[in-house]
């Protein structure tokens, strides 16, 4: 789970907690296994969770060895385990890519993959993509 600034809970909510953004209003929300992809007002399109499979839609991140270092310590303090990090690895934020700029009107996810269609008809996949789950054709993996 995410926070509005980015982090994760260390803890499940038990109660229904309310995802604030002062610049962002929100109009639909999906949800996978580990993610959540929700558009905006205007037709952007935010996910927030994991980066596994690339199911959120962002560009990998290239982290300094001090960035590296402050998060492994940030997830010390909050009691996480080292081997948690890897699977883990938590994110929020637009999707960029070909759909940057469009208006997205609906969304889906999957367990390890999200699905958009824009306003002017066009489908987007992005994800898992073993054995065509995405449509693209039948790609051995993508990792």
């Amino acid at each position: 789970m995410m926070a509005a600034d980015g982090s994760g809970y260390k803890d499940n909510l038990k109660l229904p907690t309310c995802f604030e953004s002062e610049s962002l209003l929100f109009s639909k929300v999906a949800v996978g296994k580990d993610h959540i992809a929700a558009i905006t007002e205007d037709g952007r399109l935010f996910t927030m969770g994991t980066t596994e499979h690339g199911k959120l839609g962002h560009p990998e991140k290239v982290k300094t060895s001090q960035e590296i270092a402050e998060e492994k310590a940030r997830y010390k303090r909050e009691g996480y385990k080292p081997g948690q990090l890897d699977r883990t690895k938590p994110a929020i934020g637009f999707v960029e890519g070909e759909i940057a700029g469009k208006k997205i009107v609906s969304v889906a996810c999957g367990d390890k993959h999200t699905v958009c269609v824009t306003e002017d008809g066009c489908v987007y996949s992005w994800g898992y993509g073993k054995m065509g789950a995405l449509g693209h054709g039948n790609e051995e993996s993508v990792s």
